[in-house]
């Protein structure tokens, strides 16, 4: 966790299907190296309800999703080749006052 707070330094971005979707793939490495930390950081991101823009060749939607893993590169790109996200609905709580959101009783 302190590596995230202390920063990235991003090296690489690639472009990449993720559950069917385009997305991308940073490579990152952390400012401050930990002795035991991991040397790369990878996050993932993509559009879940994604759908192509006439604004250019870029896609767009209202769901993003990212995944950040410390597995090494050949781990990290195997589990992203086999993530399937499915949109659920909230379920039905009770929301108090100050916006916390509880379950119901």
């Amino acid at each position: 966790m302190s590596m995230m707070l202390q920063g990235l330094n991003s090296t690489n971005v690639e472009d990449m299907a993720i559950d069917g979707k385009d997305g991308f793939l940073i490579t990152a490495e952390p400012f401050e190296a930990a002795a035991d930390g991991p040397s790369n950081v990878y996050k993932a991101v993509y559009w879940l309800d994604s759908i192509d823009c006439e604004c250019g060749p870029v896609s767009v939607g209202t769901t993003s999703v990212t995944i950040t893993s410390t597995y090494p590169l050949d781990v990290t790109e195997g589990l992203l080749s086999s993530l399937s996200v499915v949109k659920g609905e909230a379920s039905s709580m009770a929301t108090a006052t100050d916006g916390q959101d509880f379950p119901p009783n």
